[in-house]
């Protein structure tokens, strides 16, 4: 009886493309089974240690990882096995193994090591005042003159640069932090980025930064090297924020069809798709969209808002009102829906109701020379920070 190699059994194949593509308890069970015949396989650990992290289920995935590790211990297995008890927070069990299997031919490749779990710990402890989802204003000034008066430091240390440069930009998107906190977490980020040049998290959020920060050809950079290593729908639809920035609208459009092609049908996506074609000067188009908007999500108020803009631009004044109005009963603080709307009634001859919406949005004086101007609407971001 010939026995087949465990890295051609079908099964085996299969769980590792199980792996891949994210069906991860799929691949936990086949690879269970494959262990109770086969326990000596150092692969078959490893791999469902990988499952077991990718499911966040850290105890499990350290036990196997040490398992491999003892059975053949190769660099790949030792790596994730550091990671493991790291994230675990077993700082000196990690040591003491490093220590243990460390001798004069691969002490390059453990010190490594050591310098990586000694790292994860100082991160550990860096992340205890790092803001979290919930944090108050206080909370984050608490966290920006950490930040100030130990930069210097924190420069050292890349896994800590992409922490807290995320949550620099968290921040201030808040308003809970100055716009001086931007030129820290873009020098973190950057510094995070080199140490990890393919870790997405990092570009993600220095994408995001760059664009609130106007550097809108360098955020075009970055967001496409991350869209080369994934284009998700995430990516992509970032990817059209930013040629849309750089006034590409073209490109920008190709990418919002192809998301809501492919069944992605969000209102983020359709409202910057028709101000896309808007921009164009496609106003039909960008009509189309927004009434299909607004069939999808008549509770969204910005649909209404773009229908409101486009029939202005039509000269459409009573359709322009009637659709500003309910934008405005959805979207009660919208300062865009104001300034829409008080042209509009300046349109319909209805001045003083012009004017109490110029004075919702501290416009009355600047109306006339702006006025050409006032109907510019901003696309949707739609990006939350990336939590490393």
């Amino acid at each position: 009886l010939i026995m087949v190699s465990i890295n051609q059994n079908k099964e085996f194949i299969h769980a590792l493309e199980l792996i891949e593509e994210n069906q991860l308890k799929e691949a936990e069970i086949i690879l269970s089974k494959l262990i109770a015949d086969n326990p000596n396989e150092d692969i078959l650990h490893f791999n469902l240690g990988v499952a077991y992290l990718r499911q966040n289920k850290v105890e499990n995935a350290s036990s196997e990882f040490m398992l491999s590790v003892k059975l053949k211990p190769k660099a790949k297995y030792i790596n994730l096995l550091i990671v493991s008890l790291g994230v675990l927070k077993k700082f000196d069990v990690a040591r003491n193994f490093i220590n243990k299997a460390m001798n004069n031919e691969n002490k390059a490749f453990f010190e490594d090591q050591l310098n990586k779990i000694n790292e994860i710990e100082e991160l550990a402890e860096y992340e205890k005042t790092a803001p979290n989802k919930e944090s108050t204003i206080a909370e984050y000034k608490e966290f920006y003159s950490l930040v100030t008066s130990n930069s210097s430091k924190i420069k050292k240390n890349p896994p800590v640069c992409g922490l807290y440069g995320s949550w620099l930009i968290e921040g201030f998107k808040k308003q809970f932090l100055p716009k001086k906190s931007l030129e820290f977490g873009e020098e973190f980020l950057k510094i995070a980025n080199k140490h990890s040049p393919s870790n997405k998290s990092y570009l993600y959020n220095l994408t995001q930064l760059l664009r609130i920060k106007g550097n809108r050809k360098e955020a075009l950079k970055i967001i496409e090297k991350l869209f080369s290593l994934d284009p998700s729908k995430r990516n992509k639809f970032l990817l059209g924020n930013c040629f849309f920035d750089l006034r590409k609208y073209k490109e920008a459009i190709n990418l919002y069809e192809e998301l809501i092609k492919n069944d992605e049908n969000d209102p983020e996506i359709l409202f910057n798709l028709g101000l896309g074609y808007k921009e164009l000067g496609n106003l039909s188009k960008s009509l189309e969209i927004f009434d299909r908007f607004v069939s999808d999500y008549p509770e969204n108020g910005h649909g209404y808002l773009g229908k409101g803009v486009i029939h202005y631009q039509f000269k459409q004044f009573e359709d322009s009102k009637k659709n500003l109005l309910i934008a405005r009963d959805l979207l009660p603080e919208h300062e865009m829906i104001s300034k829409n709307l008080s042209l509009t009634y300046y349109e319909l001859g209805e001045a003083e109701k012009g004017l109490n919406e110029q004075i919702n949005y501290g416009g009355a004086i600047t109306l006339n020379k702006e006025k050409t101007n006032q109907d510019r609407l901003t696309i949707f971001y739609g990006e939350a920070i990336e939590e490393i």
